[in-house]
């Protein structure tokens, strides 16, 4: 009977053990768990199918860049480690949503003789909510961990374009130095025949003589300065020090044509996120609500799909879709003679003045890329404390105006406070416009409360008060548009 009642236990303690080591691999997927595991997947079918290398594409000197760049992405172990890590961080999700693993625990109690033998299981319970944080936090981590796998690519095809272009104008270069070196040989052979009959002067003959050996100096220098660029493209390539040397390229690809600043802005206020605001919060894009490719961020669409180049599933970027702004007609540039030829008229194109033919300008007034302002880098004086710009109040008036900015994107700042949208920005003579502010004493880019408050007095003369961090307008000695400053009479 006793017997019976051990055995019933024992069964009854490895159902528990069972169950909980059952429950324990259960839990809730993490937000963002499923479409980690989908990008993964999506990845790994393309970048490492079967956990195993692609095939590599032969190179030779016929081989196009993308050859090169898939070559680099494929073999480059860098870019393989920051894969692998991104893996690792997408397996991590599902152990740190996960409870605990329970322990078994064994206590016995020894005298003379063994009086008591105590198996036991223990087992942790985290409070609640904490395995759901724990697993978001996971999430976000992979993330992070994904983005750093899209740099390694990055930085990578960086280092194979370099490499590429720099061997492609070294080989042109040398191309054209020994052409260059063979016309001078035949000169040299000139001058000397020329010599022999009297025509010219020993002089000329040694001249060219000079030139050609100085041309296969150049040469023999350009020659050198190879290995150390196929060092780099061998590097780029991931290829070891012991493996033969890539072939050079014969062909030239060029890039294709650069994105424009307003979309080279939107692309980086989407892909950076480490812009954040002063509340923490993550600057507006403009694209909110939209849907876009993580390996492919150009591709920006109303509704869900897959990305037209390369099929991965859309994901919508996050925050509340942008309200369109109407158009204010006041933040269209207009073209005008620098001259002034027919006065303050101007045009809505551009083109040449009808009078003096000269290329009509544009003043440059802050203008919303998609939602978020942006202005010019020429139009922001920083003094490494803050920035300042200067906004025309009226024709020939200015006020200086400290803004908070965003990352640079391109030729552009985008304006996190300090303008509003239609305000025109001094992009060129703005330093003289500063000096000008100094030297009348009045608050300007060094001095953000005037020379005069600096210094603690003023030297006769009066000025006109101001308000705190604000500047009463002033006028230059000249009339000047926004963009154009560079003719102030002294």
């Amino acid at each position: 009977m006793r017997a019976m009642k051990s055995t019933r236990t024992m069964a009854v303690t490895a159902a528990g053990v069972l169950m909980a080591l059952a429950s324990s691999c259960v839990g809730t997927p993490a937000p963002g768990e499923q479409r980690a595991r989908e990008d993964l997947e999506h990845v790994r079918r393309a970048y490492r199918p079967g956990d195993a290398k692609p095939d590599l594409p032969a190179l030779a000197a016929a081989s196009s860049l993308d050859d090169y760049l898939r070559f680099a992405v494929f073999k480059n172990p860098r870019v393989e480690a920051a894969y692998y890590a991104w893996a690792a961080s997408v397996e991590g999700i599902t152990v740190a949503r996960s409870r605990p693993d329970p322990r078994l625990t064994f206590e016995a109690d020894i005298t003379r003789m063994l009086e008591a033998l105590m198996p036991g299981l223990m087992m942790d319970f985290p409070g609640p909510g904490k395995l759901a944080a724990a697993g978001a936090a996971a999430a976000e981590e992979s993330q992070a961990s994904y983005f750093g796998f899209e740099q390694a690519i990055l930085r990578t095809a960086v280092a194979v374009k370099t490499a590429y272009y720099r061997l492609h104008f070294l080989e042109e270069n040398l191309r054209v130095q020994r052409e260059t070196l063979t016309l001078l040989q035949n000169l040299e052979q000139l001058a000397q025949q020329q010599n022999a009959a009297g025509r010219v002067t020993l002089q000329d003959v040694l001249r060219a003589q000079i030139e050609r050996d100085q041309v296969s100096t150049q040469i023999e220098n350009l020659e050198d300065s190879r290995l150390p660029l196929l060092a780099e493209l061998k590097a780029a390539l991931g290829l070891r020090p012991t493996d033969p040397d890539p072939p050079v390229p014969t062909t030239f690809e060029s890039s294709p044509e650069a994105e424009s600043a307003d979309a080279l802005l939107q692309t980086a206020l989407l892909r950076n996120h480490a812009a954040l605001g002063a509340d923490g919060e993550t600057t507006p894009t403009g694209v909110e609500g939209k849907f876009t490719c993580p390996m492919h961020p150009q591709v920006l669409q109303d509704a869900a799909g897959a990305c037209p180049s390369c099929g991965m599933p859309l994901e919508q970027v996050p925050g509340a879709p942008a309200t369109a702004t109407p158009v204010d007609p006041a933040a269209t540039p207009k073209f005008q003679c620098p001259m002034k030829c027919e006065g303050e008229k101007t045009y809505a194109q551009p083109g040449k003045c009808p009078v003096c033919e000269m290329v009509l300008e544009a003043g440059q007034p802050v203008v919303a890329v998609n939602g978020p302002l942006a202005i010019p880098k020429s139009a922001v004086l920083d003094s490494g404390m803050r920035k300042l710009v200067y906004v025309e109040k009226s024709k020939g008036l200015f006020e200086p105006r400290q803004v908070t900015l965003g990352p640079s994107a391109g030729a552009f700042y985008p304006v996190r406070s300090g303008l509003t949208e239609g305000e025109r920005v001094v992009t060129r003579g703005n330093f003289l416009i500063d000096s000008q502010f100094q030297i009348n004493g009045d608050p300007s880019l060094l001095y953000p409360g005037g020379l005069h408050a600096s210094m603690g007095h003023q030297h006769g003369g009066t000025t006109t008060p101001t308000a705190p961090g604000k500047a009463a307008p002033v006028k230059p000695a000249a009339d000047a548009k926004p963009d154009e400053h560079a003719g102030h009479k002294r």
